[in-house]
């Protein structure tokens, strides 16, 4: 039996099986479910489901395959067993890919406690991990720079746990955090100057809304901090909190997409960010609302200088 927390961990210590019909395998905590690893050195996890077989499709994607209802021959440690699984198989050569595999599965069973999962709770998990990979495989949807600054914010945040809840809540939401009655746009420049670009419908006004945006300065730095770096810091600040380090992996992840390795490889001055962070109320920059334009202007982009405007106070930072 292996601790669920460590399955990268017990990953290397797995034996690679020469044979290609058997798997090497051994216990995740308490269940019957099994990290293994194929005859290739390639993690599987192997699902035993509640009242027999699961039904679903088979796949075979870019980085990973699924199988339903597999017999299988497992070698635990000096014993053989044989018995019906539904497999994922981590198929790819990336081995950061591959760590984020066993990770990902990690928090999965942290959260499912149960001895055997239900047919249901499989496919909920194996799609999760698909959607995962499928987003890896795509163009990213911001820059290393911009989420860099998201995560620095979530991190300096009073309640680690009400900045990550309100974090993209709203996936087609125009602003980064969103409260109650309140948005939060940040901004990040590597300029030195306090210029950002925003939005004609970033600048809308509200009457029963506040709107709030972020300034920060980030600056490269070769033993400054990753956005990995700040991603195991809130980590330790939600204290356990599984649905929202869950949520907090798979933004990273899909945020940054195919480009997943800048999480590790671009750092930047955690004190130059830290110390230059201020926030701004809408209210108080220059009022650019749909309303002051011709009907025609239906989108526009507007360089903003916030050196002469007033900063504010924010009480979730």
């Amino acid at each position: 039996m292996i601790n669920k927390n460590n399955l990268k961990k017990e990953f290397k210590i797995l034996t690679t099986p020469k044979e290609r019909d058997v798997f090497s395998a051994i216990n995740i905590g308490n269940s019957k479910n099994k990290l293994g690893k194929d005859f290739e050195g390639k993690p599987l996890i192997l699902f035993k489901i509640e009242g027999g077989l699961g039904g679903g499709i088979d796949m075979n994607l870019r980085n990973i395959s699924v199988i339903y209802n597999q017999e299988c021959t497992l070698k635990m440690g000096a014993k053989i067993e044989n018995g019906t699984f539904t497999i994922i198989r981590f198929k790819g050569i990336d081995k950061t890919l591959q760590e984020t595999f066993l990770e990902i599965n990690s928090f999965i069973f942290k959260k499912i406690k149960n001895k055997i999962f239900s047919s249901n709770e499989v496919k909920e998990s194996i799609k999760k991990i698909i959607d995962l990979f499928e987003s890896l495989s795509q163009k990213g949807r911001k820059s290393i720079q911009g989420l860099w600054a998201e995560l620095l914010v979530i991190l300096l945040g009073k309640d680690c746990k009400k900045m990550i809840s309100a974090w993209h809540s709203n996936p087609t939401g125009r602003f980064d955090f969103s409260f109650d009655k309140k948005e939060l746009e940040v901004k990040s420049t590597s300029t030195g100057k306090r210029e950002h670009l925003f939005s004609m419908n970033q600048l809308e006004r509200f009457n029963d809304l506040e709107i709030l945006f972020c300034s920060i300065f980030v600056e490269k730095m070769d033993k400054g901090k990753s956005a990995m770096d700040l991603t195991l810091e809130i980590v330790k600040k939600l204290k356990g909190d599984l649905d929202l380090i869950e949520k907090l992996y798979l933004m990273i992840y899909a945020t940054m997409g195919e480009s997943y390795e800048h999480l590790f490889n671009f750092k930047f001055n955690f004190n130059i960010a830290k110390s230059s962070l201020k926030i701004y109320d809408i209210l108080d920059l220059p009022n650019l609302s749909k309303e002051n334009f011709p009907p025609e202007l239906i989108d526009a982009t507007f360089k903003i200088k916030l050196d002469n405007i007033k900063d504010r106070e924010f009480e979730f930072l």
